[in-house]
């Protein structure tokens, strides 16, 4: 059956899906906007009231006719009721986060959200989300609920939605042009707005996620280098462990190695000084876990940064264990997001055979490393994925005996914490990574004809409310420094730095300089000694400071 598309215009009962997206958009400006609100009006602060004000309702206006343009292209017949309510539950929720923790929802951001395990999403859900959801969205479901959507032809609703788009477009564009240079200023000097608006950022956001995804076959993956080599007399050296912990959510601004007032890592700054490289001035790939795991283990990195070559090539421990290293990935968090797709992997709750993953605390990563660790003389690589610091529930990081920092903040909801208590309980989570760290470092002091070595790096930092910003992962070109500088240590004693050829006092000399995720592949392909043309000297951290072999 044909559909005419003949100039019919529809009745006013015709436009009773469009008025409902009218006023879900004037909703969304009213109760859901404010952090946008706010950020508009502290752009204009130094301007003239009047012009102040004026690009402000302008703005106000461009955005609630642009946001019903688009909630009309959504809401289609009986489907309106449903996919509305949905919408205002989904965007309070968005809200909430927006507010408390100062979220914006790019499209990192919301597939750092999607790859957030069940462990780690309860842990968000507190009363102080349900009561906000609850009191912003109860009248507008209500009223949805009541409305009456009677059933319309299919052309009625095409011209409705039509003439809708047209009158909201030149609505928003009427309102762009009469504060166009406030409008293109404001945009371009503070990009991180768009990011904003709720619920057009999330949904747009969203959109490019679908547009971006794509199925990767783990089993046929781009090779990094096909030609790259190790040496034919790896037999001859003595066999390497390397340990590469992957830390979560902890920054370099609280690593007492760093120089933190505070001592947080008490028991690493007392090995000794010959075996400990720490380097205070290293930036992540990212701001969240799903970004910055992949980046800091793959050879395109954050200089050359597409996320789509990322996802199709190589990591490199999957390119060491092709060329004959042992390499294994476990797990106490929400999984190696790719880096681990060819290697042998697994959780601790599943190795260790108790319940739980995400839940248990990082000693069991300790536990784990006992199940994996080899006696032959092949190479080793061994990465663990600790939960860390992983908020907004730092006080379940540590064990009570940890608890030197008081009072710490004991709540989901860090809203409810003073500063002072969430940096506590933040700290006392670090201590507890600390002894983790000086205890994997004990048990590999402890193999016998082996060399070995540590490396620590967290995988992005976290803001604990400076500027009235939580948690982390917004989006990297706006992102505080507390969230993308992050710890980087390495343990190496002398018989391993001596067998790699590795200059102590030329490597000292260089600790103060600034560092990178990106230096992370370099530095793992010099430590298993890989000849490939990707290999570059400079990005290695030992590159400058070793001796030729």
């Amino acid at each position: 059956m044909m559909i005419s598309l003949r100039p019919r215009l529809p009745g006013i009962a015709g436009f009773r899906v469009e008025l409902l997206a009218v006023g879900l958009a004037l909703y969304f400006s009213l109760m859901l906007n404010d952090p946008l609100w706010d950020a508009i009006l502290k752009t204009q602060s130094m301007t003239h009231a009047f012009q102040r004000w004026s690009m402000f309702w302008s703005a106000a206006l461009a955005i609630t006719a642009f946001q019903a343009a688009l909630l009309s292209c959504l809401l289609w017949g009986r489907a309106s009721k449903p996919a509305g309510i949905l919408l205002i539950l989904l965007t309070a929720t968005m809200h909430f986060f927006a507010d408390r923790y100062g979220v914006l929802y790019d499209t990192s951001m919301l597939r750092n959200i999607f790859a957030t395990n069940p462990t780690e999403a309860g842990e968000l859900i507190t009363a102080g989300l349900i009561w906000d959801v609850t009191w912003r969205s109860a009248l507008p479901v209500t009223a949805i609920l009541l409305l009456p959507l009677p059933r319309a032809p299919l052309r009625t609703q095409i011209w409705s939605k039509i003439i809708t788009l047209c009158v909201c477009i030149s609505v928003t564009a009427a309102c762009m042009a009469l504060n166009f240079k406030s409008f293109s200023s404001t945009t371009r000097n503070h990009k991180g707005f768009r990011h904003l608006v709720l619920p057009s950022s999330p949904l747009v956001s969203m959109g490019r996620l679908a547009a971006q995804a794509e199925y990767v076959d783990p089993h046929n993956k781009d090779l990094v280098d096909p030609e790259a080599v190790r040496p034919d007399d790896q037999e001859k050296r003595l066999p390497l462990t390397l340990v590469v912990v992957v830390g979560e959510s902890v920054r370099a601004a609280n690593w007492g190695l760093s120089g933190y007032s505070r001592q947080t890592t008490p028991r690493l700054a007392a090995l000794p000084s010959e075996e400990v490289f720490n380097f205070p001035y290293a930036v992540s790939c990212g701001t969240n876990t799903t970004v910055s795991v992949p980046c800091m283990f793959s050879i395109h990195g954050r200089a050359n940064y597409d996320e789509s070559k990322i996802r199709r090539t190589e990591s490199i421990p999957e390119m060491l264990a092709r060329l004959g290293v042992h390499a294994v990935w476990i797990d106490n968090q929400s999984g190696c997001k790719g880096v681990c797709d060819t290697i042998p992997h697994h959780m601790t709750g599943d190795l260790l055979k108790r319940q739980g993953d995400g839940g248990l605390p990082d000693g069991a990563l300790a536990d784990a490393l006992e199940k994996v660790l080899r006696n032959d003389k092949k190479d080793e690589l061994i990465l663990l994925h600790m939960l860390g610091n992983h908020g907004p529930a730092y006080f379940r990081r540590y064990p009570r005996e940890f608890q030197q920092f008081t009072p710490p903040c004991t709540s989901n909801d860090l809203a409810t914490c003073t500063q002072e208590s969430i940096v506590n309980a933040y700290d006392n989570a670090i201590l507890y990574t600390d002894h983790l760290l000086e205890r994997l470092i004990r048990r590999l002091e402890q193999l016998k004809g082996r060399r070995v070595a540590l490396i620590y790096v967290s995988d992005h930092g976290e803001s604990l409310g400076e500027k009235g910003i939580y948690l982390h992962g917004l989006p990297y070109l706006i992102a505080p420094e507390q969230q993308i500088r992050v710890p980087f240590f390495i343990w190496m004693p002398a018989s391993t730095r001596e067998s790699l050829g590795i200059d102590r006092k030329c490597l000292t000399s260089h600790v103060m300089q600034p560092t990178h995720h990106d230096a992370l592949s370099h530095t793992l392909m010099g430590f298993f000694d890989v000849r490939s043309k990707v290999y570059q000297e400079r990005m290695d951290i030992f590159g400058r400071c070793r001796r030729a072999r």
